[in-house]
């Protein structure tokens, strides 16, 4: 998160410059009447500081819909997370002993079965590389019905 603050405040400081760059060639032109080609000059220049500017405000924006997406993602996982190992332990509290030990050999055997694979790997590092990370994360925990996959970052650490 405070990755993702940082790149939005070096944006809106870049972005700040640029208004404060575009305000001087607006005084400069206004002041010095002298030079039409200067004029011309300054009149590309405040054009292209516009289109930047734009294009800054436009950045500032996504990133903040980024921002709010992953967060909104992250809520909702580690929420996921918390009910499943609240459910786990009150299962884990009514069971006697060997039912406990048989659930947790079979969750740790599961998640360490599903870590080892090279498949997993390579999936789970194409997945988290591809475009539009933040929309597509966000959907499929909207959407969870619709996936058929098991995660392994829903299950609690078993040691």
């Amino acid at each position: 998160m405070l990755w993702g603050k940082a790149v939005i405040d070096d944006i809106a400081n870049h972005y700040d410059r640029l208004q404060a760059d575009y305000k001087n060639f607006i005084d400069q032109s206004n002041n010095d009447m002298t030079n039409m080609g200067m004029l011309i000059g300054y009149e590309r220049q405040i054009d292209r500081y516009k289109k930047e500017v734009f294009n800054y405000q436009t950045q500032i924006a996504n990133y903040k819909l980024a921002l709010s997406n992953d967060t909104e993602v992250m809520y909702r996982l580690i929420m996921q997370r918390d009910v499943f190992e609240t459910a786990s332990r009150k299962f884990l509290e009514k069971v006697d002993d060997k039912t406990k030990q048989i659930f947790l050999d079979t969750l740790k055997e599961v998640k360490q079965s599903q870590e080892n694979k090279k498949d997993y790997r390579e999936k789970m590092w194409v997945w988290c590389n591809q475009d539009n990370f933040s929309a597509n994360l966000l959907w499929e925990v909207n959407n969870q019905d619709k996936i058929d996959y098991t995660a392994t970052l829903y299950f609690p650490d078993v040691a």
